[in-house]
């Protein structure tokens, strides 16, 4: 794990508004949080979008991003006035390998124009060459457009919290428009910290780490994740996730806790390989424990990179183990394999038919049934309890 989080650092922070920056607004997109060791304030870096339209001889007031301990509306400036630094864009283009497809170009305010769909680093006035941004060649920037903020409020020391026990407010004011975020602690170690945002801000979609002061990434988070969500379904748990798009995607794997700290793997969901497309994933653990249960994934690429989303979970009250039904499909009889005392048995068919089976009450352990009554076809077989109602798909055939 250390060698792997050696490997995946900084390009996480921009892949996922590469595939698509048409419709993307003006905004901070995300900000490495604690840059660790001694002068962790000259590590520490924003990273923000032009948006759609080009920035004209850019100003310090078109390029704004405020950070506070209350909320946005307080927040205080971190970024209210600029310097050049044409020494140090030199010595940041000299890091880069010669066959990089991006280089880093300075800004002079009141004369530079940002084009429209560029993307600007932020870093405090001084030197941070401990950063290796190499690992950011490959993914088609053209060019960095770099921004060093002398703002006293930007300490060397470090301005922005790296393990808040409360959250920390972030506004961006790009261009005019003005978004909000949020952060709070949810990183695996203490050292490297880093956030990321989706378009149109809120609370931070991906928390991440490093685990030395010298960080370099060479692959591309092969996910950009939207959503991550459990919700209590007839004492079931129904996972879902969303994807903007997926490179080189093989699978994900959910794992399960009942604390929050030791985790088992549940199950894997085969990816989309490579897609530009939006991607819905819905997966339905039907034994989840009573109370609390959490989870979380682990997207896998082809090479075997991988990467762990965040931590959710959901409170499920009531939990029953559900009923096996087989053979499916089946000609005749059914078994149902039940450990709770099963109340009422019915079929639903395609057309919305209702079919109840006779002296099914009262029924536990494995029960047979007979279905030679039914017509062919799908049924919706509902299994009643005392509790809750349990829902299988069979097939009739003749």
């Amino acid at each position: 794990m250390m060698k792997y989080w050696r490997r995946r650092t900084l390009v996480l922070m921009l892949y996922a508004i590469f595939f698509d920056l048409s419709g993307q607004q003006a905004q901070l997109v995300s900000a490495l949080i604690n840059g660790c060791g001694a002068n962790d304030g000259l590590s520490e870096f924003l990273v923000v979008y032009s948006g759609g339209t080009e920035i004209t001889n850019v100003q310090a007031s078109d390029i704004d991003v405020r950070y506070g301990t209350v909320s946005a509306a307080t927040a205080t400036g971190v970024t209210d006035s600029y310097v050049s630094n044409a020494t140090f864009i030199t010595s940041l283009n000299n890091l880069l390998p010669m066959s990089c497809d991006f280089s880093f170009a300075g800004v002079t305010l009141g004369v530079t124009d940002i084009p429209a769909g560029s993307h600007i680093l932020i870093l405090n006035d001084g030197v941070t060459t401990a950063i290796d941004f190499d690992g950011w060649c490959g993914l088609g920037l053209g060019t960095v457009y770099v921004m060093f903020s002398d703002d006293l409020t930007w300490t060397d020391v470090g301005t922005f919290a790296n393990g808040p026990s409360s959250d920390r407010f972030f506004r961006s004011v790009i261009n005019g428009t003005t978004t909000d975020f949020d952060y709070s602690d949810q990183w695996a170690t203490g050292d490297g910290n880093y956030a990321q945002w989706n378009d149109g801000g809120g609370t931070a979609v991906i928390y991440s780490n490093y685990t030395n002061c010298t960080p370099t990434n060479t692959d591309a988070l092969p996910v950009s994740l939207i959503s991550f969500t459990a919700r209590e379904i007839n004492g079931h748990t129904e996972l879902r996730w969303e994807t903007a798009d997926e490179l080189n995607n093989s699978h994900f794997t959910i794992y399960k806790s009942q604390d929050g700290t030791q985790w088992y793997e549940l199950d894997l969901v085969a990816g989309y390989g490579t897609t530009e497309e939006k991607q819905v994933y819905v997966y339905r653990d039907i034994n989840p424990y009573r109370g609390r249960t959490y989870y979380r994934l682990k997207q896998t690429d082809f090479n075997g990179v991988f990467e762990f989303f965040e931590v959710i979970s959901v409170l499920v009250e009531t939990v029953g183990e559900a009923p096996e039904v087989f053979p499916n499909p089946t000609s005749d009889i059914l078994n149902i394999h039940s450990r709770e005392v099963i109340e009422r048995i019915s079929f639903v068919s395609s057309t919305g038919a209702v079919y109840t089976v006779p002296d099914a009450a009262n029924q536990s352990v494995i029960s047979r049934y007979s279905i030679t009554h039914l017509p062919s076809g799908v049924y919706t077989i509902l299994i009643h309890s005392s509790e809750q109602v349990f829902r299988k798909k069979i097939l009739k055939v003749e």
